[in-house]
């Protein structure tokens, strides 16, 4: 460090040090003081202005499978949906810890051991367990269920799955997403969803929520813990995703778009299938889609793992149609709020 023009040996007093020694003084106390307080402070997370527009994630454009669907003739012929005027963005991340040793304790719990033929897949007595890398989640299930033909008793059903969750504190703040109830008709082998009169089986989904308004992770069709139970209160099935949210601030306050809006973003293919089903025995092929009919809709968030947000998005529910004329029973996403295409 330079030395000051001043012999140590002969210390200044205040009238020797002058102005500029006391300007000098004055420059190092600020910035030391400047230091000190930036030390202090937390750091401010980088925000979005109140109407910034996010950008348009992978699920927007992607099918579940990874390809793309181009859209055109897409209508909306269900009831009317309220929206509300803006929707929220949030800052969103995930981590694969809670979900993985959660899987951990039921391997063990259940007395499961690898099954050599196949990878991801455990075997016990009573359960098989295993790890679905397309669909992100783990899936238990009962090998020696007996399903009895029994009327559904919906509220019972509800309160044993609210107590059968309550049993893995690795699953917190989930609430019942009542819109996807399924009742179903389970077979020795196949099961089908059916009205609530004719099924002996039910699926209740439980989903993180934002608002009140659902959560879902990437490639997942469905909540953050699914079960299935018997009529007669028999538990046939829990599946969780392999990674769990947490959530931040609000990070930006955006315009909700209309219905028509989203309609009309579909149609410039901003969507993706998550869910088709094929009516007839033709090849199965969604990557042009010619026309589709759709009757409800709700909205939900997604989250983006390489943004940090979830963001908000609608789904649509109907039937769509390809360029050779194969019918589809399918679910589309596209975004509740306006975007920016992907660079």
């Amino acid at each position: 460090m330079a030395q000051l023009p001043i012999s140590p040996k002969n210390p200044p007093t205040n009238n020797q040090l002058g102005w500029t020694g006391w300007l000098l003084i004055g420059t190092v106390l600020t910035l030391i003081i400047s230091i000190i307080l930036r030390i202090l402070t937390p750091p401010v997370a980088p925000t979005l202005t109140q109407e910034a527009t996010p950008p348009q994630t992978p699920f927007s454009k992607q099918n579940m499978d990874g390809s793309v669907s181009e859209f055109s003739n897409i209508v909306y012929e269900g009831p009317e949906f309220r929206i509300p005027e803006k929707l929220a963005i949030i800052a969103a991340d995930t981590s694969d810890k809670a979900a993985s040793s959660l899987a951990e304790k039921l391997i063990k719990l259940h007395q499961l051991s690898p099954q050599p033929d196949f990878s991801n897949v455990w075997v016990g007595k009573n359960f098989i367990f295993s790890k679905n890398t397309n669909n992100h989640e783990y899936i238990l299930t009962g090998t020696n269920n007996v399903v009895v033909k029994k009327e559904i008793d919906l509220k019972t059903i509800e309160a044993a799955a609210t107590k059968l969750l309550a049993g893995y504190p690795e699953l917190t703040n989930l609430s019942l997403v009542t819109a996807n109830t399924k009742y179903l008709n389970l077979g020795e082998v196949h099961s089908s969803e059916t009205v609530a009169e004719l099924a002996n089986g039910i699926s209740l989904d439980y989903a993180w929520k934002i608002n009140d308004i659902p959560v879902y992770l990437p490639k997942r069709f469905e909540g953050g813990f699914v079960v299935v139970y018997s009529a007669d209160l028999i538990p046939l099935s829990i599946s969780f995703p392999m990674t769990i949210p947490s959530f931040g601030e609000e990070i930006s306050t955006n315009q909700t778009l209309s219905i028509a809006e989203a309609i009309g973003q579909l149609n410039q293919s901003v969507g993706s299938v998550i869910y088709a089903e094929q009516v007839d025995a033709k090849v199965f092929d969604v990557s042009t889609i010619s026309s589709g009919k759709l009757t409800s809709v709700s909205l939900e968030y997604r989250i983006d793992p390489d943004l940090k947000l979830a963001i908000p998005h609608y789904r649509f529910k109907g039937t769509i149609t390809n360029s050779t004329g194969s019918v589809y029973t399918a679910q589309l996403l596209t975004p509740a709020v306006a975007t920016t295409p992907a660079k």
